[in-house]
């Protein structure tokens, strides 16, 4: 079963999306996308986990004047996490 209906344009049913990797910076992907689908409008995103250098603020600037509108806080790095993680192990 697709995640997206194949009857969705149209339909009104979505506004947009912001696309969300925990191992590299979406906004490309979400450039493409947006010229790709023109009615969605779609959001690049970077997660702050150790593949972007964990809580940077010098990763930041770059994104945003690239175009980046979302930030996320580490996921797969953070302490609890790692922690969660190392049980099932």
């Amino acid at each position: 079963m697709p995640m997206i209906p194949s009857n969705w344009r149209g339909t009104r049913v979505w506004a947009g999306l912001v696309l969300k990797s925990t191992y590299f910076p979406t906004i490309a992907m979400a450039e493409i996308i947006g010229k790709l689908i023109p009615e969605v409008k779609v959001f690049g995103a970077v997660c702050l986990d150790n593949e972007i250098g964990g809580l940077n603020h010098e990763a930041l600037e770059p994104l945003a004047k690239f175009g980046t509108k979302v930030v996320w806080m580490p996921t797969h790095s953070s302490t609890n996490s790692r922690a969660t993680c190392a049980d099932w192990v």
